[in-house]
């Protein structure tokens, strides 16, 4: 099987445009990509404005992925009342 590397390099992204967390926690399910997207906001390469693609793959033919534009943090509205994080 290819690795996500692979698939990267075909499609023209660069490695520092990859951020690949399997190596550093291991195998943390349907937590790889909020796990993986903590860890770059984090370290700030992540930034408001920035074009985010999520994408994970699972067992099987299992795959997702989202295409976002990060906010920046002065653009987060407060949760409506009566929902709590």
């Amino acid at each position: 099987m290819p690795r996500p590397t692979t698939y990267a390099k075909q499609a023209g992204l660069l490695p520092d445009q990859l951020a690949i967390s399997g190596d550093r926690y291991g195998n943390t399910g349907a937590a790889s990509v909020p796990v993986t997207l903590d860890a770059v906001v984090r370290s700030g390469r992540v930034q408001g404005g920035d074009t985010v693609l999520l994408l994970a793959f699972g067992g099987g033919m299992t795959w997702g992925s989202a295409l976002m534009t990060w906010a920046a943090r002065d653009q987060f509205q407060p949760a409506p009342e009566g929902i709590t994080s």
